[in-house]
Protein backbone atom coordinates (compact mmCIF):
# COMPACT_ATOMS: atom_id res chain seq x y z
CA UNK A 1 0.00 0.00 0.00
CA UNK A 2 3.00 2.43 1.13
CA UNK A 3 4.46 1.91 -2.36
CA UNK A 4 1.19 2.06 -4.33
CA UNK A 5 0.88 5.31 -2.66
CA UNK A 6 4.35 6.87 -2.91
CA UNK A 7 4.20 5.92 -6.85
CA UNK A 8 1.19 7.74 -6.66
CA UNK A 9 2.15 10.69 -5.57
CA UNK A 10 5.00 10.58 -7.45
CA UNK A 11 2.89 10.83 -10.53
CA UNK A 12 1.56 13.64 -9.11
CA UNK A 13 4.38 15.66 -8.59
CA UNK A 14 5.11 14.97 -12.21
CA UNK A 15 1.68 16.06 -13.84
CA UNK A 16 1.83 19.13 -11.42
CA UNK A 17 5.63 19.77 -12.46
CA UNK A 18 5.00 19.71 -15.63
CA UNK A 19 1.93 22.11 -16.02
CA UNK A 20 3.21 24.40 -12.78
CA UNK A 21 6.69 24.68 -14.23
CA UNK A 22 6.24 25.75 -17.51
CA UNK A 23 3.67 28.80 -16.14
CA UNK A 24 5.38 29.58 -12.70
CA UNK A 25 8.58 31.58 -11.97
CA UNK A 26 11.35 30.07 -9.89
CA UNK A 27 11.66 31.74 -6.73
CA UNK A 28 14.83 33.57 -6.31
CA UNK A 29 16.27 31.69 -3.03
CA UNK A 30 16.26 27.82 -2.65
CA UNK A 31 14.73 26.83 0.69
CA UNK A 32 15.35 23.60 2.77
CA UNK A 33 12.83 21.75 4.76
CA UNK A 34 11.34 23.69 7.09
CA UNK A 35 9.86 21.85 10.52
CA UNK A 36 8.41 24.20 12.30
CA UNK A 37 6.67 22.77 15.52
CA UNK A 38 5.25 25.95 17.71
CA UNK A 39 6.06 28.93 15.36
CA UNK A 40 6.56 29.05 10.78
CA UNK A 41 10.20 29.92 10.13
CA UNK A 42 9.76 30.67 6.60
CA UNK A 43 11.05 33.30 4.37
CA UNK A 44 7.62 34.48 3.49
CA UNK A 45 6.31 35.19 6.92
CA UNK A 46 9.32 37.35 8.18
CA UNK A 47 9.60 39.79 4.64
CA UNK A 48 7.83 40.31 1.84
CA UNK A 49 8.18 38.30 -0.90
CA UNK A 50 8.73 39.53 -4.12
CA UNK A 51 5.82 39.54 -6.96
CA UNK A 52 6.04 36.78 -9.25
CA UNK A 53 7.05 39.19 -11.81
CA UNK A 54 9.78 40.48 -10.24
CA UNK A 55 11.05 36.94 -10.20
CA UNK A 56 13.36 36.26 -13.05
CA UNK A 57 12.71 32.79 -14.73
CA UNK A 58 15.12 30.27 -14.17
CA UNK A 59 18.51 30.42 -16.23
CA UNK A 60 18.83 28.05 -19.36
CA UNK A 61 20.11 24.97 -18.42
CA UNK A 62 19.27 25.92 -14.42
CA UNK A 63 15.64 23.76 -13.43
CA UNK A 64 12.60 24.85 -12.40
CA UNK A 65 12.14 24.70 -8.96
CA UNK A 66 8.29 23.89 -7.36
CA UNK A 67 7.44 23.97 -3.81
CA UNK A 68 5.13 21.55 -2.03
CA UNK A 69 3.73 23.18 1.05
CA UNK A 70 2.60 20.50 4.15
CA UNK A 71 0.98 21.06 6.59
CA UNK A 72 -2.76 21.70 6.36
CA UNK A 73 -3.26 17.83 6.50
CA UNK A 74 -1.13 15.32 8.59
CA UNK A 75 1.53 15.59 6.76
CA UNK A 76 3.50 16.96 9.54
CA UNK A 77 3.25 13.66 11.60
CA UNK A 78 6.66 12.76 12.46
CA UNK A 79 6.12 9.21 11.05
CA UNK A 80 5.50 10.80 7.63
CA UNK A 81 7.94 13.34 7.23
CA UNK A 82 10.40 10.94 6.49
CA UNK A 83 8.57 9.26 3.64
CA UNK A 84 7.63 12.96 2.08
CA UNK A 85 11.69 13.97 2.29
CA UNK A 86 12.50 10.31 0.21
CA UNK A 87 10.07 11.20 -2.43
CA UNK A 88 11.69 14.77 -2.79
CA UNK A 89 14.80 13.28 -2.63
CA UNK A 90 14.27 10.11 -5.11
CA UNK A 91 12.11 13.09 -8.03
CA UNK A 92 15.21 15.56 -7.41
CA UNK A 93 17.49 12.95 -8.20
CA UNK A 94 15.73 11.00 -11.24
CA UNK A 95 15.06 14.57 -12.94
CA UNK A 96 17.76 17.62 -12.97
CA UNK A 97 15.21 19.95 -15.37
CA UNK A 98 12.66 19.70 -12.41
CA UNK A 99 13.38 20.34 -8.47
CA UNK A 100 10.52 19.75 -5.53
CA UNK A 101 11.71 22.11 -2.61
CA UNK A 102 9.76 20.98 0.66
CA UNK A 103 8.45 23.27 2.72
CA UNK A 104 6.91 21.51 6.34
CA UNK A 105 5.14 23.95 8.40
CA UNK A 106 3.48 23.10 11.96
CA UNK A 107 -0.86 22.21 11.55
CA UNK A 108 -1.38 25.16 14.24
CA UNK A 109 0.39 27.95 12.40
CA UNK A 110 0.24 26.53 8.52
CA UNK A 111 -3.36 28.17 7.60
CA UNK A 112 -1.82 31.59 8.28
CA UNK A 113 1.58 31.12 6.74
CA UNK A 114 0.07 29.43 3.65
CA UNK A 115 -2.42 33.21 3.86
CA UNK A 116 0.37 35.19 4.09
CA UNK A 117 2.22 33.45 1.08
CA UNK A 118 -0.63 33.87 -1.13
CA UNK A 119 -1.74 37.18 -0.33
CA UNK A 120 2.11 38.20 -1.18
CA UNK A 121 2.09 36.66 -4.46
CA UNK A 122 4.54 33.81 -3.55
CA UNK A 123 2.44 30.64 -2.97
CA UNK A 124 3.57 27.35 -3.62
CA UNK A 125 2.80 25.02 -6.61
CA UNK A 126 2.02 22.16 -4.34
CA UNK A 127 0.00 22.12 -1.08
CA UNK A 128 -0.67 18.86 0.19
CA UNK A 129 -1.42 16.34 2.12
CA UNK A 130 -4.77 18.38 2.93
CA UNK A 131 -7.53 17.69 5.31
CA UNK A 132 -11.42 19.22 4.57
CA UNK A 133 -10.99 21.88 6.52
CA UNK A 134 -7.74 22.92 5.37
CA UNK A 135 -9.13 22.63 1.64
CA UNK A 136 -12.21 24.64 2.40
CA UNK A 137 -10.11 27.04 4.11
CA UNK A 138 -8.53 27.96 0.24
CA UNK A 139 -11.65 26.65 -1.41
CA UNK A 140 -11.34 29.29 -5.14
CA UNK A 141 -7.81 29.88 -4.66
CA UNK A 142 -6.64 26.37 -6.10
CA UNK A 143 -6.07 25.74 -9.84
CA UNK A 144 -8.92 23.47 -11.30
CA UNK A 145 -6.51 20.67 -13.08
CA UNK A 146 -9.62 19.00 -14.77
CA UNK A 147 -8.77 21.18 -18.42
CA UNK A 148 -5.52 20.23 -17.96
CA UNK A 149 -6.20 16.23 -17.06
CA UNK A 150 -8.96 16.30 -19.67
Amino acid sequence: MRKSLSLHILTLFVLLSLILGACTPAPTAVPTTVLAEEEPTTAPTDAPAESPTDTPAPAAGEPVKIRWFVGLGTGTNPDQIDPEKAVVEEFNKTHTDIQIELEVVAVKTAKDVLSTQIASGNAPDIVGPVGVAGSNAFAGTYLDLAPYIA
